[in-house]
């Protein structure tokens, strides 16, 4: 599986620990300096759905900040309606880890576990 630098670097991050969704966003800046806040928001919002569509994320039972968030689903709605509000944290974002299909998927993951 050919995975994008941004991805590779965001994997490799959570695979430490877990973390607050907006940081998903911080990498995309970090990766894209001259981008502005919408392009982030696009970037980020693909990689989120990507993700989730291959199963590879979950809500953290331990978020950074307390959340009433319960799905993902949820966590993609709110992204949709904040907009690039959602690109920097923002009250009650929640927090996600990786799931074991990740390391199923990523082999090089696989390795650091």
């Amino acid at each position: 599986m050919q995975l994008s630098e941004l991805e590779n670097d965001i994997l490799g991050d959570l695979n430490e620990d877990t973390h607050g969704v907006w940081e998903v966003f911080e990498f995309a800046r970090m990766h894209h300096p001259s981008y502005d806040d919408q392009q982030i928001l696009e970037i980020g919002r693909a990689l989120l759905q990507s993700w989730n569509e291959r199963q590879w994320l979950r809500l953290s039972d331990t978020p950074v900040y307390p959340t009433r968030t319960e799905t993902l689903g949820q966590m993609l709605e709110q992204i949709n309606q904040l907009g690039v509000e959602a690109t920097r944290y923002y009250k009650g974002a929640p927090s996600i880890e990786l799931t074991t299909k990740t390391y199923e998927d990523v082999a090089w993951l696989r390795r650091e576990i």
